[in-house]
């Protein structure tokens, strides 16, 4: 595999997005321990970072179509073709998700179920070419709720 190859797969995850996600996740965890992580970043880190990138290459490549309309998008990997057929991205999508929800559930089943509904969220409400709001919702909130759950299982100010 090339090295552009190997970037339009990287792309699909977007690691930036994904990179942001995981900082939140960590922020809430580190505001959950009244700032006394210890080594829990690390797995806290991963899990989130496994499945935000799992959950953005999966909305990546649900959305494909939509972005083949719009100029801002049209020239990601899987609009414009570079990984044809689009197919060839799920597997490391579903890797990641499914390696990042066994990972969140090992954290704590309450970090299971809000990656598990976040990843849901982002597959199922799709991107409008106006606006992502309804999909951004809980999808975007996941990453925080795992942090937090797996610091302190339960909801407080």
């Amino acid at each position: 595999m090339s090295i552009h190859r190997l970037y339009d797969y990287i792309e699909v995850l977007k690691p930036r997005e994904s990179g942001l996600l995981t900082f939140v996740g960590i922020c809430a965890a580190f505001i959950a321990s009244e700032g006394n992580l210890s080594l829990k970043p690390l797995p806290i880190g991963l899990t989130i970072l496994l499945t935000s990138a799992g959950a953005i290459g999966l909305t990546n490549y649900l959305d494909r179509d939509i972005d083949a309309k719009m100029k801002r998008t049209r020239n990601r990997a899987l609009p414009s073709k570079r990984i044809y057929p689009p197919e060839k991205i799920l597997p490391l999508v579903i890797g990641l998700i499914v390696t990042g929800l066994g990972l969140a559930l090992y954290l704590h089943w309450l970090s299971f179920l809000a990656d598990l509904l976040g990843t849901i969220s982002a597959a199922f409400w799709r991107k409008r070419w106006t606006c992502v709001f309804p999909q951004g919702i809980m999808s975007s909130c996941a990453p925080v709720l795992m942090g937090w759950f797996a610091i302190k299982p339960a909801f407080s100010w």
